[in-house]
């Protein structure tokens, strides 16, 4: 045992070594890997090697050399050409790997030719230059015998004044990892340069250069594109303007400054690509100066390419290969050109249409060309219009042809040309956007620039033709004033006729990325735009995100014998908060009946259905006749509200301000609502559960604000909608509700309660607290205590009724037989409430007390002989079983009329179960009471049989059976009488007799 302890460790030891060790040879490293050259500056490096301390290299077998690096430098170590290959290999003490070899050629580079001086022909700068060596990559230059320095062309030129010469060499370097180029032997000593430089040359602004110098000089010439084009010019310059320009079309140059002195030219620094602005007759825009001031649209890559393949006036236009909306910027200096676009009227451009691949006509439409855009309607072209050529006009391929265009334009600085419509190839199906070059975009016609104004609206009667579609001006207040509601003030006049039977106003815009006109924001008296003396006018809007409101000039109820084109312009345009700022504005749409309704939905994580109480504070501006502030909780058949309302007209017209609403309504989760009659009105869609809030009926100047801060929302309970009458011509609903108790059936009881009512009632409506029904299984309702006039006695909140009645069971429960049975099993006993209304709903309630009173007998109708008797019984539940014997000791209260054939009987058996006869076998009880003491209760014992009966009957021949089930295992008494009522009992007890 002990040789085995002992062995184990051992071989442990001795095979360790080729279990988990490296797999080199004993004695040896590793070889190195990955020698290679990994610059072109002369530096090998290669693969660190395990255990390597050090490593040997040799060039050429001969002289080793050591490094502990893993790298080294070519130049280094190789200076001559024979040079042919390098060897590596790893070294630690004793132990070496093999060697790894790297081959390579050795070249010396040439030597530089001797520079001389010579100046630049196309700047004029002095230099010195020399030749080219073949296979230089680099040459080292040292100037005035000065540090060498690495160039990488072979032309040295001074910045400062002295006198300079030079000497150049060609620096080493590694070619192609395989061929090392050793540095050249010194040139020889250069020409000497004396160099003065000239003034530096800049540009100022759009059309104007300047120049300085520390030197004296005697005078200045401007060299334009290598040419000598003005001589004496001063500083600054400039080049367009004046009764002489020095420019005279659009286009870009390059500019330098001679400076002369004693007979010598000294010359600035050249500036390249000098762009003019748009100096050409009328012209708005050239692509001559190839410079293209643009906004391109997000994501998009639509290849605009200044040419010269084409042009209109040469050299160069701009091709637009793939049709999208180009927003031109303005591009001119002050005083030429200087057109305010506002106060354009036409603008016309040139395009030439080259042939298209798959379309054999000769023309186009004018619509597949880009309209002008009239600023802020983002790429429809629907709102252009093309002068020249209209839609049904056509535009020839393959020739420039000009385009003129009416427009509307908002701001001073900028152009939109929108997107051409797509044209189709002779296929039929195929479309394409139509590839076109563009040049020469100019203004036609410009407004007389008498009339002072800051907004010009414009109606055009033969361009509007009535449609929702002017232009609109954008009124922009800042950001300080996003999302809020303003008065408006501006001063205005107009060109509009003094008399008119229709309309004229502003319209408003919505904020969305579709600019529709809603409606006529504000109507104005012709008396102040028919002429052009200015007068004050104010009206309430509703800002956007930017602060920005959106009108238009509005001509409303036109017709084709009726109408006028006209013009309003506005200045000294301020605007206010108003009282509606601090709160969210409710977007208003188009309806119907020319009215409309803004909606509001507010999130809720209440499951759908839930009845809550709503309260917020809101602001209603209304004009119309027929608004109204409404809420839903449910949906008619064809998706319109079945809708409650909150605020009438006249208490909306009673006031503008703020106020604090509360109302009833319910969860909804409805997808989609059509807001008039389920086809012809506005439908909107919703997601997820919220509480419905909208203004109905309105018009299109109104507004409706609230406060999302003064948003609270309760449950409450409320009735539950259980069906119709099923009569489409005079249709009411049913609604029920149970206030569950854990008192017996048929105990007496005060119900204390809060109801508010949020259906429609008329006098055929009822509220009832059902205290019988005809049958067990049709559930229609029988005796009942009507509490319509507490709930709906013209409150509009919350208000406290009391009533009494009895604790009840029902399975199910109808109003009547018109009426659909509604399953009420899983209440159980309670007092069952039963509601009619012309609406699905009625009415909510909260803070529910049910006190006991006492117990009283179930009504079981009248003698069917017409004798003027009644019948009613009860039970006196217990849990022992059928037959037991007990002691029953209770209270009593004679509450109907007795006679001497009245009595009252505890009933022990009848003739048949569905049958109830209590003649079978009963027993009175009517001699241990005075009956004729309705005021007192009296107490009284007596000793009787438990039973079960599912129905009961004072006798077989005169009564009709009453459901009796709901009592169980009982003590059962009947109780015949002149009267429905008959007595009321309390203070039960039911003992076992003893055996």
């Amino acid at each position: 045992m002990k040789k085995g302890l002992y062995l184990f460790p051992i071989l442990l030891a001795l095979t360790g070594c080729s279990l988990f060790g490296s797999k080199k040879t004993e004695g040896k490293l590793n070889t190195v890997s990955n020698l290679t050259f990994t610059s072109t500056d002369g530096e090998v490096s290669w693969d660190a090697v395990n255990d390597a301390k050090e490593y040997e290299y040799t060039v050429n077998e001969q002289n080793i050399l050591k490094t502990s690096q893993t790298s080294i430098n070519i130049f280094d170590i190789v200076n001559d050409i024979s040079a042919t290959s390098l060897k590596v290999r790893a070294k630690n003490g004793d132990k070496v790997s093999d060697y790894v070899s790297l081959s390579f050629q050795t070249k010396k580079l040439a030597t530089p030719s001797k520079g001389i001086v010579s100046y630049d022909e196309t700047t004029h700068e002095p230099q010195i230059t020399w030749e080219k060596v073949s296979e230089a990559s680099k040459y080292l230059v040292s100037v005035n015998d000065k540090k060498f320095v690495s160039y990488s062309t072979n032309v040295y030129k001074p910045t400062t004044e002295g006198s300079f010469y030079l000497k150049v060499k060609c620096k080493a370097y590694v070619k192609d990892k395989s061929i090392v180029y050793l540095e050249s032997n010194e040139s020889e000593k250069s020409e000497v340069l004396n160099f003065i430089p000239g003034p530096t040359l800049s540009v100022d602004a759009l059309n104007v250069i300047s120049w300085s110098s520390s030197s004296t000089y005697d005078s200045f010439n401007l060299w334009v594109d290598g040419v000598k084009v003005r001589e004496n010019v001063t500083s600054p310059l400039d080049l367009v303007t004046g009764e002489n320009p020095i420019l005279t079309k659009t286009g870009e140059y390059s500019l330098q400054i001679e400076a002369r002195k004693d007979g010598q030219s000294y010359w600035s620094n050249v500036q390249d690509e000098v762009g003019t602005s748009n100096i050409n007759q009328n012209e708005i825009y050239s692509f001559d100066n190839r410079k293209f001031n643009k906004v391109v649209p997000s994501g998009i890559d639509p290849g605009w390419t200044i040419t010269n393949e084409q042009s209109h006036s040469a050299p160069y236009s701009l091709l637009i290969s793939t049709q999208t909306q180009v927003n031109v910027q303005k591009y001119a200096a002050s005083g030429i050109n200087d057109v305010d676009y506002r106060r354009v009227n036409k603008i016309s451009y040139w395009a030439y249409i080259p042939e298209i691949d798959g379309y054999s006509g000769s023309t186009i439409s004018g619509v597949n060309l880009p309209p002008i855009i009239y600023d802020g309607w983002g790429e429809s072209a629907a709102h252009a219009r093309c002068v020249s050529y209209a839609k049904e006009t056509s535009v020839p391929i393959g020739e420039w042809t000009q385009l003129h265009f009416e427009v509307e334009n908002q701001y001073d600085h900028i152009i939109i040309l929108g997107k051409g419509a797509e044209l189709t190839l002779d296929d039929g199906s195929t479309t394409v956007s139509v590839r076109f070059y563009l040049d020469d975009l100019c203004y036609d016609d410009v407004e007389d620039d008498s009339l002072v104004y800051d907004y010009r609206f414009k109606y055009d009667w033969d361009l509007c033709s009535h449609s929702w579609t002017n232009q609109p001006q954008k009124l922009s207040f800042g950001s300080a004033y996003a999302n809020k509601n303003v008065d408006i003030t501006m001063d205005i006049c107009g060109t509009a006729s003094a008399s008119g039977d229709h309309v004229l106003g502003f319209g408003a815009f919505k904020g969305e990325s579709i600019k529709d006109l809603t409606g006529l924001y504000y109507e104005l008296d012709r008396s102040l735009i028919s002429s052009l003396e200015y007068h004050t006018i104010s009206f309430n809007v509703n800002l956007d995100e930017n602060g920005d409101f959106l009108t238009a000039a509005y001509e409303g109820h036109a017709t084709n014998e009726s109408h006028e084109s006209f013009i309003i312009y506005a200045k000294n345009v301020t605007c206010t908060e108003t009282k509606y700022s601090g709160g969210t504005y409710v977007n208003k749409h188009l309806n119907a009946n020319n009215t409309y309704v803004s909606v509001l939905a507010i999130p809720s994580t209440l499951e759908a259905g839930s009845a809550v109480e709503v309260s917020m504070d809101v602001a209603v501006r209304t004009t119309g006749d027929y608004s109204e502030l409404r809420t839903a909780g449910l949906l008619w058949s064809n998706n319109t509200p079945n809708y409650t309302k909150i605020l009438g007209n006249t208490e909306l017209k009673s006031s503008d301000d703020w106020r604090t609403v509360s109302f009833i309504t319910r969860v909804l989760d409805a997808s989609e609502i059509n807001f008039h009659d389920g086809s012809a009105g506005y439908t909107q869609e919703f997601s997820g559960n919220y509480i419905l809030v909208y203004l109905h009926g309105h018009l299109a100047q109104d507004m409706f604000f609230y406060k999302e801060s003064t948003v609270n929302i309760t449950m409450v309970n409320a009735m539950t909608l259980a069906g119709d009458n099923n009569n489409g011509a005079d249709i009411y609903y049913q609604s029920v509700s149970v206030l569950e108790s854990s008192l017996e059936v048929g105990a007496n009881v005060t119900v204390e309660m809060d109801v508010r009512v949020f259906g429609q009632y008329n006098e055929y409506c009822d509220v009832y607290a059902v205290e019988s029904v005809y049958t067990k299984d049709g559930g229609e309702r029988k005796d009942a205590t009507n509490i319509k006039t507490q709930v709906y006695n013209g409150e509009t909140g919350w208000h406290h009724i009391s009533f009494e009645t009895k604790i009840k069971n029902f399975n199910v429960l109808r109003n009547g037989s018109q009426y659909q049975t509604y399953d009420m099993s899983g209440y159980g006993n309670g007092v069952y409430l039963l509601a009619t209304s012309k609406t699905h709903e009625s009415f909510a309630y909260k803070n529910v007390s049910v006190t006991f009173n006492n117990y009283s007998t179930i009504s079981g109708g009248a003698n069917t002989s017409g004798n003027g008797y009644y019948q009613s019984m009860t039970g006196l539940p217990t849990s022992f079983e059928v037959g037991t014997e007990v002691k029953v000791s209770m209270d009593i209260k004679i509450t109907g009329t007795f006679d001497s054939y009245s009595n009252i009987y505890w009933v022990d058996q009848v003739w048949t179960t569905s049958g109830g006869e209590s003649d079978k076998a009963r027993t009175s009880i009517t001699s241990l009471l005075d009956v004729n003491d309705t005021t007192n209760w009296q107490h009284v014992e007596f000793t009787a049989n438990v039973r079960n009966f599912p129905v009961l009957r004072f006798n077989s021949g005169q009564y009709n059976t009453t459901d009796t089930s709901e009592f169980g295992n009982a003590v059962y008494l009947i109780a015949q009488n002149k009267s429905a009522e008959s007595f009321a009992y309390k203070n039960v007890s039911l003992t076992i007799v003893s055996v």
